[in-house]
């Protein structure tokens, strides 16, 4: 039977779609099946699904330690070389080239989370503020930024951007067989 849950369009324009008939066995033709979130770092590098307070937290982590080994494997290939980079720019380039790989795993969480609370995807940019002006306040606002994505609790079951990765996938779409 085809649940309300099931049914994207109905789902979520449910009073003027018309095509959710609870008495048809099969999924209406507007069937999306969500994607599944339920497993940890699934999807880790794609920008659509969800994940929840845990997985976001742990991909910061990783995010920050992944920026300090690549800043410290670099650092040491070019010493065993012989490399040394004395101007101001060459440092900015190394620190800003090591940090790419992070701010992409940062921005990825960033935009799952937001998909997760309901908020808009440009909240999970709050975070890299302070890449750009290096002093106290925009540390405040990363740390707020941070706080705002994990603060809320995901929305319940499933959203236009998957299921909810908290609870097991087969109850969330609930088909029947």
């Amino acid at each position: 039977m085809c649940n309300i849950e099931q049914c994207s369009r109905c789902r979520l324009n449910f009073d003027t779609c018309g095509c959710y008939d609870d008495t048809v066995t099969t999924p209406c033709s507007h069937f999306v099946n969500p994607i599944d979130n339920t497993k940890m770092f699934n999807r880790w590098y794609k920008f659509t699904g969800r994940i929840g307070r845990l997985e976001y937290s742990i991909m910061l982590v990783i995010a920050v330690v992944l920026y300090l080994l690549l800043l410290h494997g670099i650092g040491a290939i070019l010493r065993v070389n012989g490399i040394f980079i004395e101007s101001v720019i060459g440092l900015y380039l190394l620190a800003y080239g090591c940090m790419l790989p992070s701010i992409y795993i940062v921005i990825v969480a960033g935009i799952k989370r937001a998909h997760d609370s309901g908020v808009s995807s440009w909240y999970s940019l709050v975070p890299l503020i302070p890449l750009f002006f290096l002093n106290i306040i925009t540390f405040i606002l990363f740390c707020a930024g941070c706080v705002f994505l994990f603060k809320d609790k995901g929305e319940e079951g499933v959203n236009e951007h998957g299921s909810n990765p908290t609870e097991p996938y087969n109850e969330q779409i609930r088909i029947a067989e």
